[in-house]
Parts: structure tokens; sequence; C-alpha cells
């Protein structure tokens, strides 16, 4: 097989688009979720089955947990095995430069303008772009939304529906967005044709009826299905369940885009779609509601946003593809030259950029290492209360010491997490909870209301930093020194 080298701008862009979506997407691996799946990982490997109850805390330690993300976590701790921090830092560069290059190919008649928009919407994602499985969810919507848009100019049987939902349902809950996709896709169909389906349409429509049960197969079973619905209710008081706050102006991009399209809309020749419109908004609604969803809207905008530019800059020929010239029939060296030059300095770039965001003081930086490291060295016994932030890393780092919560806040529900709040915020049933649960150790930000009573009522620091603050009841710090002289 012959490698052909790019002979116009157009095509040279095409080769270089997905590296520098590659540096767009390289973020520091250090997702707070990021670190309990990669224990979930490491402990299915160890047990040799998928875990289907807690082992990491000691609030829900064996109650039923829906492991929906088994296959992802497998994967990412196979990454991490094979090439630690930075190999996941890679990794979830390539799924986003994988996805926006599907989007980008469809649009042959605009290369630029198409480039620019992707690397732009490459931009708005990037502050929900992060090491843990729904990425693999944004990948599957995008080859969901692809597949479609396809089928509206071929339409023909969709058996791959049942393939492509069986294996969603077993890497990420994000597999319920793929249903309402195609649920609105679907409306957005009926309503054009004036709510007379044609059969492709109904045929459609019982593909997506057929895949239903493979959703089943699934170590989970029919729990897979409350999993969305119940992870909604309990976890509103959690950040990234909140409203984009666009006062922070990392996400300025979200707005930047969500305008040009609104602004295409008013230019283009011909109405949206409905069977675009519809789910565009459908994602738009969960989005700023929680920014959660910000991910999967991003995904479902890029196409519309797209098209619509597509349409409006055919008019223009600075952004048409155009053929090659005569001189670049043949590649003669210094084309070659230049090519390669790009390409590597690209890929240089990328390499060392994923290594410097991927070290360990990099990844680590935000997160209570050190007094992670007293923990080990030191060994006070007793069950530790942690910041619902750091649950995860700890579950990662200190295994010894099961966490009183972390990110999965579909097993914690509505009552550990309102325990929680009232132990950090100090309200009156804090002492008891305390003493209930028989906590020794509390690791904290120092910013929580309860670190300014600890210390009066039998509290001792023993170690503090700048974003730490870890402490021992009395009695467990006095054990603490008696063993410590032995």
């Amino acid at each position: 097989m012959r490698l052909t080298l790019p002979r116009t701008p157009s095509q040279l862009l095409s080769w270089l688009l997905p590296l520098l979506l590659m540096l767009l997407l390289t973020h520091v691996p250090a997702d707070p979720d990021m670190w309990w799946h990669l224990r979930n990982g490491q402990e299915m490997v160890q047990l040799r089955r998928i875990l289907l109850e807690d082992r990491f805390s000691y609030t829900r330690y064996g109650a039923p947990w829906v492991n929906v993300f088994w296959l992802s976590d497998l994967l990412l701790y196979g990454i991490y095995r094979v090439s630690s921090y930075f190999g996941l830092a890679f990794f979830a560069a390539l799924v986003g430069a994988i996805l926006f290059t599907l989007f980008y190919h469809r649009a042959k008649a605009t290369p630029y303008l198409s480039a620019l928009l992707v690397l732009l919407l490459a931009i708005a994602i990037a502050p929900f772009w992060s090491v843990r499985p729904q990425l693999l969810s944004f990948l599957l919507l995008a080859c969901l939304s692809i597949r479609l848009e396809r089928w509206r100019f071929e339409p023909r049987p969709a058996p791959w529906l049942l393939l492509l939902f069986l294996l969603w349902a077993n890497l990420h809950g994000g597999f319920i967005w793929g249903y309402l996709y195609l649920l609105a896709f679907l409306s957005g169909e009926l309503l054009e044709r004036r709510l007379r389906p044609d059969t492709n349409l109904l045929r459609l429509a019982g593909w997506t009826f057929l895949s239903l049960p493979f959703t089943l197969l699934n170590p989970n079973g029919l729990a897979l299905w409350r999993l969305p619905f119940h992870t909604v209710d309990v976890s509103m008081g959690i950040y990234e369940w909140l409203s984009p706050d666009f006062h922070r102006p990392f996400l300025h991009p979200l707005l930047w885009v969500l305008f040009l399209y609104i602004l295409g809309l008013s230019l283009r020749r011909t109405p949206a779609r409905l069977s675009q419109t519809l789910p565009l908004l459908g994602f738009a609604y969960m989005g700023f509601v929680s920014q959660r969803a910000m991910g999967p809207f991003l995904v479902v905008l890029t196409p519309a946003l797209l098209e619509t530019w597509e349409e409006i800059g055919k008019a223009w020929p600075w952004v048409r593809a155009r053929a090659a010239p005569a001189y670049l029939q043949t590649a003669g060296l210094g084309l070659r030259a230049l090519q390669a030059t790009l390409a590597i300095g690209l890929g240089l770039s990328l390499i060392l950029r994923t290594a410097a965001l991927s070290s360990p003081e990099a990844v680590h930086r935000d997160y209570p290492q050190a007094a992670v490291q007293w923990l080990r060295e030191n060994r006070p016994p007793g069950r530790l209360f942690n910041a619902y932030n750091w649950g995860g890393y700890l579950t990662w780092t200190l295994p010894q010491y099961p966490v009183f919560i972390d990110g999965r806040a579909d097993l914690y529900g509505d009552e550990i997490i309102a325990q929680w709040q009232a132990i950090v915020s100090a309200e009156p049933q804090a002492w008891e909870l305390l003493d209930r649960w028989q906590i020794q150790i509390i690791l904290l930000e120092p910013s929580h209301p309860i670190l300014r009573e600890l210390p009066q009522r039998g509290w001792k620091i023993v170690y503090q930093d700048s974003h730490s603050i870890l402490l021992l009841r009395e009695n467990a710090h006095v054990h603490l020194s008696l063993r410590s002289s032995h």
C-alpha cells in the first residue's frame, strides 16, 4: 500500500487537524472520578470478576452497586498498567481527536472554515473533557449521529443499533443519551413528514425498539435503567450537576459556538431540519440545567453548526476546496520536507505537552499527597472522614482506609450525601454522626466550617498545608504515640 502525500493545503490540513485537536484536548489526567474508576478496574483484575457491590467505603460496604462502567474501567486500568498517566492523557485526547475528525470529514466543501469551527468546538468542550468513561459515550453519541444522518439519504435496516447499545450499556450510563437522541430524531422526521410515517421510518423505530433488550445484556440487568434517573435525583447539590457558571471565562467558548449557530440559522437559505433541531434543543435543555450534560450537548451541536456554516460558506471562494495546482501533482523534495517538518513538529509538541501534563507532580498537585504520605507512614487506627472530591483519590492511593464518600453519588444516595454535608457544615447532628460512624480521622480542605470547632472537641491537627488539614481524635492520637514509642 502506497502512502499518498497531501497535495493541497486542504489535504494537508486534514492530516494535521487530528494532531491540533489532540493538543487542545490534552489535559492533566486528574479528574476526581478518574481515581475510583482506576480502583474499580484494578479490583476487578485482582478478583477476576465484575464488581457488583461496594468495596471502597465503610458507609456502603457490601451494598449493591450498579457497575455500568466495568468495561470502560478495565480499559482505563489496562492503559494505566501499560503507560501510566501518560497513556491516560494520550487516550483521552485521542478519543476527542477521533470524534471531531469524524465530523470534520463530513464537511468536504468548506475544509478551512470547517477546520476553524471544529477547533473552536474542541476549545468549547475542553473544560468537560477528562479521563472518564463518559468520553466513550461522547464518541458513541457522535457515531450514532453520523449513522442516522447517513440513514436519511440511504434508508436501510439498522441492525447496527443492537450492537451499538449492547456495547454502550457495558461502557457507561450515557447509553440513555443515545435513546434520547433517537427519540428526538424520530420525532423530528415524523413531524417533517406531517405525521405520516413511511416504511423506512417505521423500520428505524422498530430497530430502536429491538435494541432495548440488548441493553439488558450486562452484569447489572434491569438495574442499569434505574441509574440515569436515580443519579439526577440525588446529585443536584454536587458541583458538576449545577448549571454552568458563565462568569468563568473558560466557559465562554461554549457561548461563542452557540451564538455562531444562531447567527448561521439567520443566514442560511434553507431552514434547519427538525430531526436535527429537536435533539439539539433537548440536549441544550439538559446542558443548561446541569453542566454535566454540556459535553453531549456540544457533541450534538457539532454537526448542526458544521452543516449550517458549510451551506453559508459555499458562497465564499476562499473556504472552498480546490483542485491541486499542476506543480503539486508530483510532490517534490521540498514539499515532502515541509510536510514532514509540520507533522513532526506537531507530534513532538503533543508528546512533550502530554508528558509535562501527566507527570506525577502535575497529576497529584491538587490532591493531599503529603497528608496521604503521613497516613501511610503513621497508620493511625480508625475510620477516615474525607473531602468529597478526594474520595476517589483516596480509594486509589490509600486503599487500606475505606472512605466515607466518593464520586459515586448513585451508590451513596441522599442519606449519605446529606450526612456528609451535615458534618462538614458543623450542623448540630454532626457530632452524633462522627460518633455513630466511629470516625477517628478527618482529612478535609481548610474551608469547611467544622474545622474551626474540632480542636475544641478533642481533635488534634497532625498535619496541615495550604490545601489540606488532617486531624485525629485525641484518644487516637494518644494510641498512635504509644504505638510509635514501642
